[in-house]
This record gives structure tokens, sequence and C-alpha cells, in this order.
């Protein structure tokens, strides 16, 4: 089974606070690339507070090529075949909210964009 194929083809479940964050991470990935920075990705880091909020952070690429985070052991059960209370917590702001996609003959409509060359 490829884990990430239903994120890409079934886009339009995403989430709204997952809309809202990937268009933060493409906002702020083109502002750096205008100022210049290249080598970089968009990650994001959780401010503390009881509400969720989190803020775009630049990742040097070569601090992340080619590795893999694991959900930490302790986030899931002792038999092993289920996730604990601080998962459902840490998890549950992530798909908080409905996005509206619009939709035409029952599929999404994706927007048709013009080839626009930032100039710097």
């Amino acid at each position: 089974i490829e884990f990430s194929l239903l994120q890409r083809c079934a886009a339009h479940w995403a989430s709204k606070a997952d809309v809202e964050e990937a268009f933060m991470a493409g906002q702020t990935a083109v502002l750096k690339a205008v100022e210049g920075l290249t080598d970089y990705c968009i990650g994001f880091e959780r401010e503390a507070g009881e509400e969720y909020k989190c803020v775009p952070k630049l990742i040097k690429l070569s601090d992340i090529a080619n590795t893999e985070r694991k959900l930490p052991r302790e986030w899931i059960n002792e038999e092993g075949n289920f996730v604990t209370k601080e998962f459902v917590d840490y998890a549950l702001p992530l798909i908080q909210g409905e996005s509206s996609p619009p939709i035409e003959n029952g599929l999404p409509r994706f927007a048709k964009l013009k080839k626009v060359l930032a100039t710097k």
C-alpha cells in the first residue's frame, strides 16, 4: 500500500486546517524564493498555547533529505494496535474544519493558472 496515494488523489477531502497550512507553505516558499533563498523547504512549528496555531519555518534540505520521522512509540498503545490519547490530542487540530472546493460535474474544479514569472 502506498500511504500517500489517497492524499494525492483525494485532495478535495483535505481539512480546512490542512488547506490553510498548504497555502501558508506555498506563500512562504514563494516569498523566500524571491528573496533568493534556495536549498530549503517549508516546515511548521506549533506555537505553545491551548489553541492550535503553527507558524512556517525554513528547514535546510540537507538536514532532512533521505530521512524519515516515525510516529513516536509512546503514541501507540501497549497492544500495538491503536493510538493513545496523546496522539489524538496532537492530531485532532490537523483535521479540523471542512474545505469547500468548487465542484463541477461531480468533480473538484481546479484552478487554471497562467504562467507568470516572478521578478526579483
